[in-house]
Formats: C-alpha cells, sequence, structure tokens
C-alpha cells in the first residue's frame, strides 16, 4: 500500500491480540472458562500510529482487520492526550534525553489514577483483575464517596510506558460501572 500510495500515509489497524479466549460457560459439564488474552504491544504501537494519523492527516490510508471489534476509544479523549508544540514558540520546552534501551527496558514506574465509579459488589475485584491482566500490579490503594452513588478509588500502579499504562487505563475502562478514569499528576 505504502507503493501505490507513496505520499500519503499508510497505517495498519488490527487486532492487537497475539491470543484471546472469550469469558464462556459450557452448561453440560458445569465450567466456567475466564477470558484471557495476550496483547502484542507492537501491534499495539501500529494501532496508535493509525489513530494520531487519522487525527492529524488528511491523506492517511488505514489498514484495518475483520478481527479488530473494538476502537480505541473517542478521538476527542485521544486528542486530548497530545501536546501540540510550535517549535519556534516551545523551543524551552523541548528536552534532548539519551535512553538506555538496556536500562530501560527493565525500568518500572509508578503512577497514579483515580477511577469514579457506581458502587457494586465484586467491582474492586474486577478492577484488580484488570489491572493484572494488563501486566500491571497495584501499589496502593484508597477509595472516598463522591456523592449518594459514586465512589472514588485512588490506585497507584506500575508501568513500563505510555503504552503499557494506556493498556492499564483501557482494561480498566472495560469494568461495568466505571465511569470515568484519570491520571492523577
Amino acid at each position: 500500500f505504502r507503493e501505490f500510495f507513496p505520499d500519503s500515509a499508510v497505517e495498519y489497524f488490527v487486532s492487537y491480540y497475539d491470543y484471546y479466549q472469550p469469558e464462556a460457560y459450557i452448561a453440560s459439564t458445569d465450567t466456567y472458562i475466564e477470558k484471557d488474552a495476550s496483547i502484542n504491544e507492537e501491534v499495539e504501537k501500529l494501532r496508535h500510529a493509525a489513530t494520531s494519523a487519522l487525527l492529524s492527516r488528511r491523506d492517511c490510508v488505514v489498514v484495518a482487520s475483520v478481527s479488530c471489534i473494538y476502537g480505541i476509544g473517542s478521538p476527542m479523549d485521544y486528542a486530548g492526550m497530545a501536546v501540540f508544540l510550535d517549535k519556534q514558540k516551545d523551543a524551552d520546552k523541548f528536552v534532548t534525553v539519551d535512553w538506555d534501551r538496556a536500562v530501560t527496558a527493565s525500568m518500572e514506574f509508578q503512577t497514579g489514577l483515580r477511577i469514579e465509579l457506581e458502587n457494586r459488589q465484586g467491582i474492586l475485584s474486577e478492577i484488580s483483575n484488570a489491572v493484572d491482566v494488563a501486566g500491571s500490579r497495584i501499589e496502593s490503594i484508597n477509595s472516598d464517596i463522591k456523592d449518594e452513588s459514586t465512589y472514588i478509588i485512588n490506585l497507584t500502579v506500575t508501568v513500563r510506558d505510555r503504552l503499557h499504562l494506556a493498556g492499564v487505563i483501557r482494561r480498566i475502562k472495560a469494568v461495568p460501572n466505571v465511569l470515568r478514569i484519570y491520571r492523577r499528576r
């Protein structure tokens, strides 16, 4: 496709699962099979590149797979994560950093998440499971009541990078009754 459209952005938006086992129940044997998945982070980077190109360019070709049934979320939310800088005006905001891949590949970082949710039985367990399935772990947790039906959970989670954090947030957002999730600064 890049040869056919040399002046356009050609990006790929395909299913990022290396493996996906949907939740299932087999009544005849009374067997419950939990949902299980393995996400390919390289493919997730391609999905983000495709989304970014769609939001920033008019000449974009996206190659997508049928198995890609879940979107990346609201375009407004995605665009809200972007930082736009003018090299002339914002030169003082640029920082030159040399990354040592050997060091950063093994590093983990802690970040805070604020989750607003409708309280119901089992929701903390589901959030904890979502964090675990995303390959992260909860370092600390506390809760507060926002109003009669809305609770706030503050988590500190360990992640490897922004893409890993995005995957953790996406998994938590998928939990029923989660209303909003923000990164605490």
